[in-house]
């Protein structure tokens, strides 16, 4: 593996849900929530990234992030949490995490949208 310039890249800070579970009236209850860091370089999506956004979300602020560890997505049918990209302020949900993984620079592309203000 070759080994990639950390230059670009700064600690980024996240939030990992586990434990959740159905409360007796059928509603999801979100677990503990856990913060990590990883290191990242985090960008504005492109127009051709926006457009291809789902209906809905185009409107919405996202980032991608480039970095060397795989962030997760909620995973539908499971209890797979999507994590929290946390960054100037904001909370992103990560949305999809594309391996790049061709053995010349490997890495991971996150692309994550503003969290949903409740």
């Amino acid at each position: 593996m070759v080994v990639m310039d950390m230059s670009f890249r700064r600690k980024i800070g996240y939030i990992r849900r586990t434990g959740g579970h159905m409360d007796d009236d059928g509603y999801w209850q979100t677990g503990e929530e856990k913060q990590g860091e990883i290191f990242a370089s985090v960008q504005p999506l492109n127009i051709r990234e926006i457009e291809a956004m789902p209906e809905g979300q185009a409107k919405t602020s996202a980032i991608k992030l480039y970095a060397l560890v795989p962030l997760l997505t909620s995973v539908q049918g499971t209890r797979q949490e999507a994590d929290i990209v946390l960054w100037q302020g904001k909370r992103y949900v990560v949305t999809d995490c594309i391996p790049y993984q061709s053995g010349v620079i490997d890495h991971y592309k996150i692309i994550a949208r503003e969290e949903a203000k409740t």
